[in-house]
């Protein structure tokens, strides 16, 4: 007589039921005890035990649990373990060391894409850093001025000198200080005539900008006539010291300077660009004018330390009420207004503005570039792997038939792809920093032009 065999369709719910969880061992159990039923019990009624074994089993947590580890291919907290990792970059290391016409076309072309991407983002953040080393940088304003002449309409960086005075009566104001260019005068040394180039300033200029003096009393710097401030660089390009306050510079046209102090080179991301600061008081001895009027207002800049809580459109009031006083006779129109410190490099391009210019929409621009550089190398490096992924199917295969899984699988591949990551994002990084500085210099300096 035959032997009874378990029930069919309940093996086959089962089966189906667990999908690709490892369930062997269970099918095993479940048929060794269906034949122990049938030795103290009919067939029919080991069948009926057989179907409850199951239903059982398929509420159970460790069918769930097998379940969710045939998902996630995690069917023991070994695959996943440091020893697995390890064995897949050393896989990647392998492959990338096989093929190295192939690794090196894939690695270059990404880190430069990344290198090219972090210097456009670090020209970004180091425009926006401009001027915030001065201490009083949040209530440092200077006044622009617009010239309106008919249709025409030409907006100046600049202001005239006259309207210091009316500026110190203004009582949201703590200090002004007016600062003229044009200082581009030839030293008369042995070894020749030596070019330099700074402001006339006004000695209260360090109460209102920070840089730092080395040598000297910077508040008492530029009282007198016939003073100056030298800088490090330009007391070594000179003197080939540091040495140098008490001494005197003779001018190529006629003159001579006496340096009262020394002081540190400005920031690089100082929109105030200068080797030397000239006493205000010296302008009427070198250029014989003292260039006062309220029509003159080419090469002056006006400079305002508002105090604490001050508020900029109260003082855009004072200026436009001081502007139809001034200008009520005149045939032409001009109004004054304040710039905040922070705008001045990022703001609009005004005639004779000072330093550096880049408006926001530049600045967007550039972050777009930025990003539309990296994303054709990332595509790049996609189409190269596929590629090259193609090309392995054996190994898959291989891997597939020894028992490993798909999430396996792709945990290798994702290993492998981090492996190439990492390496580019260090040559990024290296061509970052070699080329960083010079980049931003020649940048900022050609938007200057």
């Amino acid at each position: 007589m035959k032997q009874s065999q378990p029930p069919k369709l309940a093996r086959a719910l089962f089966e189906w039921y667990c999908g690709h969880a490892k369930v062997e061992d269970l099918i095993g159990d479940l048929d060794e005890k269906y034949y122990l039923y049938l030795e103290i019990n009919s067939p029919f009624r080991a069948k009926l035990k057989y179907c409850r074994d199951v239903v059982s089993l398929l509420f159970s947590y460790g069918i769930h649990k097998r379940k969710r580890e045939a998902s996630t291919g995690s069917y023991s907290t070994s695959n996943f373990s440091l020893d697995m990792l390890q064995n897949y970059i050393k896989v990647a290391v392998r492959n990338l060391y096989q093929h190295k016409y192939f690794s090196t076309l894939n690695v270059f072309g990404l880190a430069v894409g990344m290198s090219v991407s972090l210097l456009l983002i670090s020209l970004v953040s180091y425009i926006k850093t401009y001027d915030n080393f001065h201490v009083n940088r949040d209530n440092i304003y200077t006044i622009v001025t617009t010239r309106h002449e008919g249709i025409e309409e030409l907006e100046y960086a600049t202001a005239p000198i006259a309207l210091a005075e009316k500026l110190k009566d203004y009582p949201e104001i703590k200090e002004v200080v007016r600062i003229q260019s044009g200082f581009n005068e030839e030293i008369k040394m042995q070894q020749g005539d030596i070019p330099l180039r700074g402001y006339y300033v006004e000695p209260i200029f360090f109460s209102v900008f920070t840089y730092n003096i080395l040598r000297g009393d910077g508040d008492n710097a530029l009282t007198k006539p016939n003073s100056i401030i030298i800088t490090e660089s330009a007391a070594l390009k000179i003197f080939n010291s540091t040495d140098v306050v008490g001494k005197t510079l003779e001018l190529k046209q006629g003159g001579l300077l006496e340096i009262s102090a020394l002081m540190k080179d400005h920031p690089i991301n100082s929109h105030l660009k200068f080797e030397v600061l000239v006493s205000y008081s010296t302008l009427p001895v070198i250029q014989k004018s003292t260039n006062d009027q309220w029509t003159k207002y080419r090469n002056q800049y006006l400079y305002t330390l508002l105090v604490d809580d001050a508020k900029p459109s109260k003082l855009n009031e004072y200026l436009e009420d001081v502007s139809k006083s001034q200008y009520a006779q005149s045939a032409i129109k001009v109004d004054f207004e304040t710039e905040h410190l922070d705008d001045i490099t990022m703001g609009p391009d005004y005639n004779n503005a000072i330093g550096p210019k880049w408006d926001m929409s530049g600045l967007i621009v550039f972050s777009i570039v930025a990003a539309l550089i990296l994303l054709p190398a990332c595509f790049n490096y996609t189409n190269l792997s596929i590629a090259r992924a193609l090309k392995r199917s054996k190994e898959i295969g291989l891997r597939k038939t020894m028992g490993g899984v798909k999430n396996q699988i792709f945990f290798q591949f994702i290993t492998e792809t981090v492996v190439i990551t990492l390496i580019a994002l260090a040559g990024a990084v290296l061509i970052f920093f070699i080329i960083r500085k010079e980049f931003q210099t020649k940048m900022v300096a050609s938007s200057s032009l």
